[in-house]
């Protein structure tokens, strides 16, 4: 299946976020070069938290590539990028150089995500199809907070918006919703088979 723009702007995103902890930020740590003990002492840390900070800053990396923990390295990375902004300005830092870096590095990871859960999620294959359950989350929350009402009441909605119907078989995993899903007498049928089955009336 072709990728979409948002998917390669997600790869682009993930990439220069993983190049740079890495290559800028956790070789210099781990390889005790001299640039790291000094910035340190500069923000008012003890030289000795440098390999443990590199440590964990290889570690979120880590989870972050791996495709079932990223959205949680994300969110774990977010804790550590707002320290180190709020170390650079408890040590009066320059602003846009260093304080606010960590909202860059933040939004290129975060954006990363966001466009991975957008349009494919959290990927798992069914036969030769892809489900996506990032795109169905992020579609509830569409749904429950920008979409009004009136607009998605009693409708099928996907990919954030209201599904148009289709006449795609019911093995065929393509958008749409398909015309037995609004069919009034199968619901009541299936309604009816649900309480026989539980042995309750509703």
């Amino acid at each position: 299946m072709k990728a979409s723009a948002s998917v390669w702007v997600g790869r682009v995103l993930s990439a220069f976020f993983v190049l740079f902890m890495l290559g800028a930020s956790v070789a210099p740590k781990l390889l005790g070069m001299p640039i790291t003990t000094e910035i340190m002492d500069g923000l008012g840390w003890p030289r000795g938290y440098v390999l443990g900070i590199g440590i964990l800053e290889l570690t979120l990396t880590l989870l972050y590539i791996y495709r079932p923990t990223s959205i949680l390295a994300a969110v774990l990375f977010m804790g550590l990028l707002g320290g180190a902004m709020a170390t650079n300005m408890r040590a009066e830092q320059p602003l846009f150089s260093h304080t606010l870096f960590s909202i860059y590095l933040g939004w290129s990871c975060g954006a990363a995500c966001g466009c991975a859960m957008r349009s494919c999620g959290r990927c798992f294959r069914v036969g030769a199809r892809t489900l996506s359950r990032g795109a169905r989350a992020a579609t509830s929350v569409w749904a429950g907070v920008v979409a009004s009402a009136d607009e998605v009441g009693g409708k099928y909605c996907e990919d954030c918006h209201v599904a148009a119907l289709t006449d795609a078989g019911m093995m065929d995993l393509s958008a749409g919703v398909r015309p037995y899903a609004l069919d009034a007498d199968r619901a009541k049928a299936l309604w009816a088979k649900s309480e026989e089955m539980v042995g309750e009336k509703f």
